[in-house]
């Protein structure tokens, strides 16, 4: 019924005739990015438009001529320390970020080589991600699937979303959480903070968990380069800070590509031996628009 309620929301929210052509002469002789249908960014000085076509000249000093058919959007460059941000600003390393997912941007993620999944931004306010598990010797209908809709908005200095994720193991298990998460910065620095509450299936219908609080956040340390780090505090049993889970990552990234690298520990952990290896990446495809 998720799934059928996130497709319904997609067609009315894609669904109408078009308006009159937008008007960039506030634009004229600025540095601007056009983002096109097809995913493909390009950027130059507007040098003029009328109803049919906008025209751009390039840093290198070629003029463009470009169908508005063909233009997602237009909007201004403004000057920054690094040329593109994160294309995974949606996420830390297991959990969400504040900021969705936009319109017409999707990725594919694997973790631990045994969890591909693919998200993707229905609007730029719902997007829907899911995945399932490909362990060898596992037949298919044993295999972990997984859900995860999800709902947002940008505000001016942050973000907020609330969603779910649904974990299915075998016929009779079933997990998730239910979460809501904020963040606040930028794209080269972010703190994060959320709370949640996990839920599994029991013959007698389901048990709650108590709350799951989520502090984390992320810093920039070069243009191909941030440190990330993800934390939770899990209540409903004595409280010990040896025991709650933090992480620590190293995130590589270009405009479309990114993978991290990192550890998830605790301090009885660490007493004992090594951390756990936390390993991931995602090809990002589509419409790239940063929100920052």
């Amino acid at each position: 019924m998720n799934v059928a309620f996130m497709l319904v929301v997609f067609f009315l929210c894609n669904s109408g005739v078009e308006g009159k052509e937008a008007d960039y002469r506030g634009l004229k002789s600025r540095k601007v990015q056009v983002v096109l249908k097809s995913g493909r960014e390009i950027t130059g000085y507007l040098m003029g438009q009328d109803s049919l076509r906008v025209w751009l000249r390039t840093q290198d000093g070629l003029k463009i001529e470009i169908s508005r058919r063909n233009i997602e959007s237009i909007a201004e460059v403004k000057s920054r320390k690094y040329g593109f941000d994160d294309p995974n600003y949606s996420r830390l390393l297991f959990s969400p970020t504040g900021w969705p997912l936009g319109k017409g941007h999707g990725y594919f993620s694997d973790t631990y080589v045994f969890f591909p999944s693919v998200a993707y931004g229905l609007t730029d306010n719902i997007s829907l991600l899911g995945g399932f598990s490909v362990f060898p010797g596992v037949s298919f209908r044993d295999q972990i699937y997984f859900l995860a809709p999800r709902i947002g908005t940008r505000l001016k200095k942050g973000a907020i979303s609330a969603g779910f994720l649904w974990v299915s193991a075998g016929k009779k298990h079933r997990y998730g959480i239910v979460y809501g998460v904020g963040s606040v910065g930028e794209g080269d620095r972010s703190l994060t903070f959320g709370i949640g509450f996990g839920y599994a299936s029991k013959e007698s219908g389901y048990e709650i968990s108590d709350p799951i609080f989520l502090a984390g956040g992320n810093l920039r340390l070069s243009s191909h380069i941030s440190l990330l780090t993800e934390n939770w505090l899990i209540t409903g049993h004595p409280f010990d800070l040896k025991s709650e889970p933090y992480s620590l990552a190293l995130r590589f990234f270009g405009r479309r590509l990114s993978a991290d690298l990192g550890i998830i520990f605790n301090y009885s952990i660490l007493e004992k031996g090594f951390p756990i290896p936390w390993l991931s990446f995602a090809y990002h495809f589509g419409r790239i628009q940063s929100p920052f």
